[in-house]
């Protein structure tokens, strides 16, 4: 199964960052499992953040490393081969698209933040309703048109 692009928007500079922590536990919990995530804040300022997660740097990082440790054995030295595997690992860009994430950032109202989830897959019922007190608004979606609709729905449900 293809993975989801889902961007979800927030009121508050730092609600995002909030609700990156929620998935994170979400992912412990085994209710959702994210390829990639990317949150963006805005303040009063015209200025948009962008920070990347670590939840796809990381993954690369340790397979690139991995290839380096082989290369060094092979070339003459296993750190220095592990240290530039890893490094190049890390570089490795999988994932969202930066230069949409970019685009879409522009948008951000002041004083708001949102979230960019690259979904692999989820109890989309349990994660829905963990997601509806934050009061998310949906802003992209590659989900099908009925998901989309019933997440939509549930985000606006009042508690």
């Amino acid at each position: 199964m293809a993975s989801q692009l889902v961007v979800l928007a927030f009121e508050g500079e730092s609600t995002a960052e909030g609700m990156w922590n929620n998935f994170k536990d979400m992912q412990e919990r085994g209710l959702i499992q994210l390829e990639d995530a990317v949150i963006v804040s805005r303040g009063q300022s015209t200025e948009v953040t962008i920070k990347q997660t670590d939840s796809r740097r990381g993954k690369y990082a340790a397979a690139g490393g991995g290839i380096g440790l082989l290369a060094g054995f092979l070339v003459g030295g296993p750190i220095g081969g592990a240290a530039v595997g890893a490094l190049l690992g890390s570089l490795r860009d999988r994932g969202i698209d930066d230069k949409f994430v970019k685009s879409l950032s522009q948008q951000l109202k002041p004083e708001s933040s949102s979230i960019f989830l690259l979904v692999k897959s989820g109890d989309r019922q349990k994660v829905q309703e963990e997601l509806r007190p934050f009061k998310a608004v949906v802003v992209y979606t590659t989900l099908s048109p009925e998901v989309e609709k019933r997440l939509r729905e549930t985000l606006a449900e009042e508690e």
